[in-house]
């Protein structure tokens, strides 16, 4: 059928805005709202040559609220994946919360580095730096730095499927050299799979 076509009368299909941004579809959820000053957040290094970048998508039987929490509950991940990363020993750190545009901001002050030397050749403490961040309306954001020069950090869309049924990306982009990434990639790979996986079914459990 054609614009001009008489069947065509009265007919009217709803307007949703949306963007393509960093290899996602953003779409804003309210028939014939103006988006204008609500850009989608951003995902660092997703197509930075300095980075390796492992993308996933889960189906989680969940809330978007629990989903999003486990992604952000740091004090979960000495429970559900000790002996992976976290709980083989406790520390007393500070947590600094702030608000940033679009979304809020924890950064976690006094922790060790989550994986590898925790001191230099010299002998002096590698600091770590770590921030989560959560964006309007279900973006969850986490990201690490020490002063040794590793840096990560992975950025989850979120959206709802259903009431119980979730669906997230993980782009886990980390900063490791050419001439590495070949043999890192698998190790990462692996440790990402084994996390989310132990996410996947912790969440389906509370769910249940």
């Amino acid at each position: 059928m054609t614009a001009g076509n008489p069947a065509n009368a009265g007919r009217r299909v709803p307007a949703f805005a949306a963007c393509e941004q960093d290899g996602f579809i953003w779409v804003f959820a309210r028939e014939g709202a103006d988006p204008k000053g609500l850009e989608p957040p951003r995902i660092p290094h997703i197509d930075d040559a300095d980075y390796l970048t492992v993308i996933r998508e889960y189906d989680v039987e969940c809330t978007l609220h629990a989903a999003l929490e486990n992604a952000l509950d740091v004090p979960h991940t000495a429970f559900v994946h000790r002996g992976d990363f976290r709980g083989k020993e406790s520390r007393e750190i500070e947590a600094v919360r702030r608000r940033i545009p679009g979304g809020i901001e924890v950064e976690y002050i006094g922790e060790p580095p989550l994986s590898g030397p925790t001191h230099d050749a010299d002998g002096r403490p590698i600091v770590s730096e770590h921030w989560d961040r959560f964006f309007l309306p279900g973006v969850a954001q986490v990201e690490y730095r020490t002063s040794s020069g590793r840096h990560l950090i992975s950025t989850l869309p979120h959206t709802p499927v259903s009431d119980f049924r979730t669906r997230f990306w993980l782009v886990s982009c980390w900063k490791v050299p050419e001439d590495k990434r070949e043999e890192m990639r698998p190790i990462i790979e692996k440790q990402l799979d084994t996390i989310l996986g132990q996410d996947v079914e912790i969440l389906r459990q509370q769910t249940r």
